[in-house]
């Protein structure tokens, strides 16, 4: 699948922007079940990958329009490239299977 083409200064700005909202831990919408105490956590211990944009869910999809903007040009996939390595890590990856 081909990326649609994107203006390169707003492929810029997007790809700076879903890149910071990746760590932006707060505001947080969790949907999550508790079970005792050890349930309550914060979003980034709970899903270590996908805790920030606000929810999971928006997390998700933030991570795939970033690897998307990656065929946008250089500097969109510099962007993306070090945000999605500094989100994406084994130990998050683990976290994430264990949330499950």
């Amino acid at each position: 699948m081909s990326t649609p083409a994107v203006p390169p200064a707003l492929a810029r700005r997007l790809a700076g922007m879903l890149a910071g909202n990746l760590r932006r831990e707060y505001p947080s919408q969790l949907s999550h079940r508790l079970f005792d105490d050890g349930d309550v956590r914060p979003p980034r211990q709970l899903t270590p990958v996908f805790f920030g944009c606000y929810d999971w869910h928006s997390a998700v999809h933030s991570h795939w329009a970033l690897a998307r903007l990656r065929g946008a040009g250089a500097e969109p996939r510099a962007i993306a490239d070090a945000a999605l390595a500094s989100s994406i890590t084994e130990a998050g990856v683990a976290g994430e299977l264990a949330y499950l």
